[in-house]
């Protein structure tokens, strides 16, 4: 835990993805992917179908190349049968809020809405994309800026800052391990990632290794009042809002903020300490 708080972060996030890339090392999966509604009985019914075929196709008869159409059409309705089984067993499976939603965009998903040239409100039209997503930042968030990328600390920030006691104390007894066990543990596992690729799947396997660390950071986060410029940075998405007619300008567009994980799992905590604190 020695060193800028840019550094100790990096460490902590290049430990986390380290460890996971050595335990699970990338391979390539050979074979077909199973459908969820193939079984056996279709692996029957297909062998006989194949077999009915080769014996029409060697004895060239009428009678079996009938054997091998009706074999084909069974085969043809099991499986017609099969999907629509497998499709109602799937949506009575469907209980969450967040399943719901996917299978509602997947359903309602429409060409229409692509991010393109935009319009802007005085009448001119946007001529580049980086044209394009720089209007599309000023409609959103109005008093952005461009910033410089490099995030090495300056030499007044590497500079030792006295801190009272008393922040130290108030701190310790806001962040604690059983709120940060929470907060990762109640996350969905393949929430997606920020800019530092961790998904919630990685901190709740590593927990007992990483929860200690991440605890002294958000203390000493509280402390110094300061949060990480790494934290800071944000990938943001902008999806189009349904049922528009015109998608020509910024603002039919909805921004979709993925911060690094260790700030939503702050969020959080924090959001449950809110609510605790109102109820």
């Amino acid at each position: 835990m020695v060193g800028s708080p840019h550094q100790v972060i990096f460490n902590l996030n290049k430990a986390v993805i380290g460890s996971f890339e050595k335990a699970s090392p990338r391979r390539r999966i050979s074979g077909r992917k199973k459908v969820p509604w193939w079984n056996p009985e279709l692996t029957l019914l297909k062998k006989k179908a194949n077999r009915a075929f080769h014996v029409a196709y060697r004895t060239r008869t009428e009678d079996d190349w009938l054997q091998h159409r009706k074999a084909r059409r069974e085969f043809k309705k099991v499986i017609r049968r099969c999907k629509r089984e497998s499709w109602r067993s799937f949506c009575a499976r469907i209980e969450g809020v967040p399943e719901s939603a996917r299978l509602k965009n997947i359903l309602a998903s429409s060409p229409r809405g692509k991010l393109g040239m935009l319009r802007r409100p005085n009448g001119r039209w946007t001529e580049s994309s980086e044209e394009m997503i720089q209007h599309l930042l000023e409609v959103h968030f109005p008093e952005c800026r461009l910033e410089d990328q490099q995030l090495t600390p300056t030499s007044s920030q590497q500079r030792a800052k006295w801190i009272p006691s008393l922040a130290w104390r108030v701190a310790k007894h806001t962040i604690t391990e059983d709120r940060i066990r929470w907060a990762i543990e109640t996350m969905d596992p393949y929430k997606s990632p920020g800019e530092d690729g961790i998904f919630p799947s990685l901190l709740q396997k590593g927990l007992p290794y990483v929860l200690t660390p991440i605890c002294r950071i958000y203390r000493a986060c509280i402390a110094n009042s300061y949060i990480p410029q790494v934290w800071r940075h944000a990938r943001v998405l902008f999806l189009p809002k349904p049922g528009k007619i015109d998608y020509t300008t910024a603002k039919v567009f909805r921004p979709i903020s993925l911060t690094s994980l260790l700030l939503q799992v702050a969020l959080l905590w924090q959001w449950d300490r809110a609510t605790r604190l109102s109820v």
